[in-house]
């Protein structure tokens, strides 16, 4: 059994966030090259814009504030008194109406 070191590139969002960035993955994906970190970064909606690496979850927010949101209907049973909707892009929600007898 031999131990080796070796190197390898992984993918970190420039934008300060609360979230962990791979939180829908099996863990950090770890690459040989940064040109292979970049092609999976980039399928998985990750943005670089001027030298600026956003993860998918920043990449969302920085476009609904600059684009709107793209508001979707929250499901609600018969008969609940709340409304609200959720944006199908960047996941923020708001509530619309309380009904009051």
């Amino acid at each position: 059994m031999a131990i080796r070191t070796s190197a390898c590139w992984t993918l970190h969002c420039d934008m300060p966030h609360d979230h962990d960035e791979w939180e829908n993955a099996d863990g950090t994906p770890h690459f040989e090259t940064p040109e292979a970190a970049l092609s999976y970064a980039t399928s998985a909606g990750w943005t670089l814009e001027a030298g600026v690496l956003r993860c998918d979850v920043c990449a969302a927010v920085l476009q609904c504030a600059q684009q709107g949101h793209q508001w979707r209907s929250w499901p609600t049973e018969t008969g609940a008194q709340v409304r609200s909707e959720y944006c199908a892009r960047c996941d923020d929600n708001r509530l619309l109406a309380i009904a009051c007898d």
